[in-house]
């Protein structure tokens, strides 16, 4: 209880309650000074006490409301393996370590090897705590810890710890799991002098192409032939240029060796080493050019998962931009 001294306002008061209260649901801003007032005054007129909590008090676990200690140790044991964080290894930890823990204190203290007055929640006591458990081997092995394990979940409103459950201790303790975003990475792509230079290699790479073995000439008359034949679709002489040959209707059309695969079998032997021929007009005064690139393609096996978990600071697993084990293709 908080006596009145000469010169505190009750206002004062409440500020003071509220401190203590907050710093043991591990909140700064659960309870106000000012809703401590309207419990006051509520009590006073309906002789009720707490007549309403605040929504934040009344939807938080009780399991963690009423162990700030293991909700701390939860929190740190999520921290620590959010690298490789599975929800199934958290629901082993609390039944394996926390519950089994707080089942074997509860036996103890019934049979006086650990003072009445300690509080398993301060710090300075786990290590006598831990000793307790391991001095005493006899005990534990006489008594039903199973049982005891199924007291401590009942006493906190439980019957089993399930992957339900788990997400909302998480989301009470500030985790939040969200989609796996690339934030970390720079994507300069669609920077502006990125952009520039692609368009000038095109432009450059269209006029020096004039240059290579990338052309294939096929006779007008086969050209009609494959037509008739559905080998290749009707206007396709569109798409080449005539061979000047002196003729009034050119006898060869002359095609960009991509044109259609039908074209190749025109290509002459020495042209299909290089993947075509060169221009007709091609001057020999000049050098043939020959581009020598190289592209990479990953195929993904999708075995990562899509989504992460991070703390209440933001902070999650650094992890690697693919999505699980690829194999790449590397083009030359």
């Amino acid at each position: 209880m908080y006596n009145n001294p000469s010169g505190v306002s009750w206002g004062h008061i409440c500020e003071h309650v509220t401190k203590d209260i907050n710093r043991f649901y591990l909140k700064e801003d659960w309870i106000t000074a000012r809703t401590l007032q309207t419990w006051n005054q509520s009590f006073r007129v309906l002789k009720m006490v707490l007549p309403k909590l605040p929504p934040k008090i009344r939807t938080s676990p009780p399991f963690l409301m009423n162990n700030p200690n293991e909700a701390s140790m939860i929190a740190s044991w999520v921290r620590s393996n959010l690298d490789n964080f599975e929800v199934h290894d958290l629901i082993r930890y609390i039944h394996e370590e926390l519950i089994d823990r707080m089942a074997k204190y509860n036996i103890l203290r019934r049979n006086e090897k650990i003072s009445q007055d300690v509080d398993a929640d301060d710090d300075k006591e786990e290590k006598d705590l831990d000793r307790a458990i391991k001095n005493n081997p006899n005990i534990l092995r006489t008594c039903d810890v199973r049982n005891e394990q199924r007291k401590v979940l009942k006493e906190n409103g439980l019957s089993s710890i399930c992957t339900s459950t788990v997400y909302k201790w998480m989301s009470h303790l500030g985790f939040k799991n969200k989609p796996f975003e690339k934030s970390f990475r720079t994507n300069g792509h669609e920077k502006e002098e990125n952009i520039r230079t692609r368009i000038d290699h095109v432009i450059r790479y269209l006029k020096e192409e004039r240059y290579c073995y990338r052309w294939v000439r096929v006779p007008r008359s086969k050209i009609l032939d494959m037509i008739s034949w559905g080998l290749v679709p009707a206007g396709v002489e569109k798409l080449g240029r005539p061979v000047e040959d002196g003729l009034e209707i050119a006898s060869q059309i002359e095609f960009h060796a991509d044109t259609h695969e039908a074209f190749e079998e025109f290509i002459s032997p020495i042209g299909k080493v290089y993947g075509g021929d060169l221009q007709f007009d091609f001057t020999y005064a000049a050098k043939p050019v020959l581009f020598i690139g190289q592209d990479e393609s990953s195929i993904e096996s999708n075995t990562a998962n899509s989504n992460t978990w991070v703390d209440q600071d933001g902070r999650g697993a650094m992890r690697p931009k693919g999505r699980g084990y690829s194999i790449v293709l590397v083009l030359r």
